[in-house]
């Protein structure tokens, strides 16, 4: 991995949490910046070779920055917005490996998918009587994106180091989710937007690596 991605990652994140150090009561416009980097980069290295999945993660990493800007603010109907767009970001992260995923079709899979979803949407039934309307119906449609995403993960089919990043990008997408319920709703506090940061961009960045490590060569020699 080059180490100039790294930096220019580890570097954008910082900037990320100062920024909201500095100012935490009003939107922070930085918190797009480490999406922005693995997707710039992403480009950077596949530009002369795109094909389908290229587009759908590079979709799926554009709906996390616009739905990054959009949770920023505290209107109950633009954070209903951004969850909307993090499901759209979900379903593109799916799309990406979605050819390599293995589904059964018998009753008993299905399921076992079902339970899934309940069991993941379940902490957002549990706060449902402290949520707007609108909050509490693209909870439920997200949550069922962060079901399908891990699923997949589960599913597939794809080298070791492909499957396990992927996955653990999955499982990070789901304990920010319900450490963010938690500590909204459960026990308020404002020093765990830190861990919520770290939480996001290492879910970002192991999906990044999940997705890559799909290509044989995915760096060229001069960025190694």
């Amino acid at each position: 991995m080059p180490l100039r991605l790294i930096i220019f990652y580890v570097l954008s994140c910082l900037i990320d949490a100062g920024a909201y150090s500095l100012n935490p009561g009003s939107p922070n416009y930085f918190s797009i910046l480490p999406v922005l980097c693995l997707l710039g980069f992403y480009y950077l290295v596949r530009r002369k070779d795109l094909k389908l999945k290229d587009y759908t993660y590079g979709l799926g990493l554009l709906f996390a920055a616009i739905a990054d800007i959009f949770f920023e603010f505290e209107n109950e109907y633009i954070k209903s917005t951004a969850l909307v767009f993090y499901s759209l970001s979900y379903s593109f992260y799916i799309s990406t490996v979605r050819h390599e995923a293995v589904f059964g079709t018998t009753w008993k899979d299905l399921q076992k998918i079902a339970l899934s979803i309940a069991l993941i949407s379940a902490p957002v039934l549990i706060v449902s009587p402290v949520l707007g309307s609108a909050f509490f119906f693209s909870s439920i449609l997200y949550m069922t994106f962060l079901a399908l995403l891990i699923i997949t993960a589960l599913m597939r089919k794809a080298s070791n180091s492909s499957y396990y990043w992927f996955l653990a990008g999955s499982v990070f997408f789901s304990i920010l989710t319900m450490s963010e319920i938690y500590f909204l709703y459960v026990s308020p506090t404002g020093l765990h937007v830190y861990f919520q940061i770290l939480f996001y961009v290492v879910a970002q960045f192991s999906i990044f690596q999940g997705v890559t490590k799909t290509f044989r060569n995915f760096y060229e020699p001069e960025l190694k």
